[in-house]
């Protein structure tokens, strides 16, 4: 179902979506952006499911998908989408690595859908080929193109992304 071939970027993706939903959702758990489907994750994927009347089996179909995603949108026009470190923040470059960095380089996987020049980059570790896709995004962007980043150009790529979305699904 999922088109990033990096399973543990997508689930990064869906948890990224449930994190921000249960903002407005206390009954909703928080989950840990780690890229693991574990226990938490799937209680956190019931529950959504379970309050959404979708089909409550822990995993995430399609449909199910397609709501977080909804929802994930809708809370990130109300401007609460914004990237929070999961290791701690700072500036990412070549030779980062972790966590934060997976989240980048799922980013840039996905912004290569949208943008022939911009090569999909997966796994967890910042390479010259995730500096020089940062570079164009940022020049896309209106950034001075560094090929570096910090929480701020992660949530603009995540809204950049979100908005491609949205002018696509009209």
């Amino acid at each position: 179902m999922y088109r990033i071939n990096d399973k543990k970027a997508a689930i990064r993706e869906i948890q990224r979506y449930l994190s921000i939903i249960s903002q407005d959702d206390p009954m909703l758990p928080h989950v840990t952006v780690d890229g693991f489907f574990g226990d938490e994750t799937m209680i956190a994927v019931t529950e959504f499911q379970r309050k959404r009347d979708l089909a409550v089996t822990g995993k995430v179909d399609r449909r199910t998908f397609d709501m977080l995603f909804a929802e994930y949108t809708a809370a990130e026009n109300a401007g609460r989408a914004s990237y929070k470190s999961i290791s701690g923040g700072g500036t990412y470059a070549v030779g980062s690595s972790g966590p934060d960095v997976g989240i980048i380089n799922l980013l840039i996987t996905e912004l290569s859908e949208y943008y022939d020049s911009i090569v999909a980059v997966s796994g967890d570790f910042f390479t010259r080929e995730t500096e020089e896709a940062l570079k164009q995004m940022q020049g896309i962007l209106g950034y001075e193109a560094s090929g570096t980043a910090d929480e701020e150009l992660i949530s603009e790529l995540w809204r950049h992304i979100l908005q491609i979305k949205a002018l696509r699904s009209k």
